[in-house]
């Protein structure tokens, strides 16, 4: 099922993230935690896992972590744009790493004065927490207190109702011009309809058989 538009009805099944939910790699590797409370939309899956796309990262989770619901709308994405703390820009460039771990490959270097995006937090036991980023076409792990970010605060994500509501014809509804049947429902006024016609053709029809009184009858 495809989404039409933002704003179109249209419910398409999305996981509904708890806590310690990872976004997972082809190859089972922790990407980073996905945010507690948010949606996100399933576009396939296998017997365990099902596959979503989160800040535009493309990735699995298992089905054993998280619960499914129908969700009409598009998510918007948490990406945070961040910098090099101040802190570190006695140097030129900073590494991004491959994994999150001061000995893993380089993928790139960051000059201090750019900026990248933050996808998502990678937290460890040890608090030597890092960032999954994205720098220029380039994606890689750098130490959150290498940033001006230290912390991530995003806010919680409070799913809309659908708005599945008819439409309004002020024109023809009595009821939307201040007339004589305002307040009354649209099933109430059929049954007030129905008495008010056939009120008249059972008067109708007692006066047509009614007895008179000047009849006078003879042998």
């Amino acid at each position: 099922m495809e989404i039409l538009s933002a704003g179109a009805e249209v419910s398409v099944p999305h996981i509904v993230i708890g806590k310690n939910v990872w976004l997972l790699s082809d190859n089972d590797d922790r990407l980073f935690m996905l945010p507690e409370t948010y949606y996100a939309r399933i576009n396939n899956l296998s017997e365990t896992h099902y596959f979503i796309n989160f800040n535009g990262v493309s990735g699995k989770v298992s089905k054993n972590s998280v619960s499914t619901t129908g969700y009409h709308l598009i998510i918007s994405p948490t990406t945070v744009q961040a910098r090099i703390d101040g802190n570190f820009h006695d140097f030129s460039q900073i590494a991004l790493k491959e994994r999150p771990a001061v000995t893993a490959q380089t993928v790139t270097e960051i000059p201090v004065i750019d900026s990248f995006t933050i996808l998502g937090e990678y937290p460890q036991e040890s608090g030597n927490n890092w960032y999954f980023v994205q720098y220029k076409s380039h994606f890689g792990y750098l130490q959150t207190d290498r940033t001006d970010t230290p912390s991530l605060t995003i806010e919680t994500f409070n799913p809309a109702p659908p708005t599945n509501n008819p439409p309004n014809n002020s024109g023809n509804n009595p009821s939307a011009n201040g007339g004589v049947f305002n307040g009354i429902s649209g099933g109430a006024l059929r049954i007030v309809i129905i008495i008010g016609l056939a009120i008249p053709a059972i008067l109708i029809i007692f006066l047509i058989f009614r007895p008179s009184r000047n009849r006078k009858y003879y042998d």
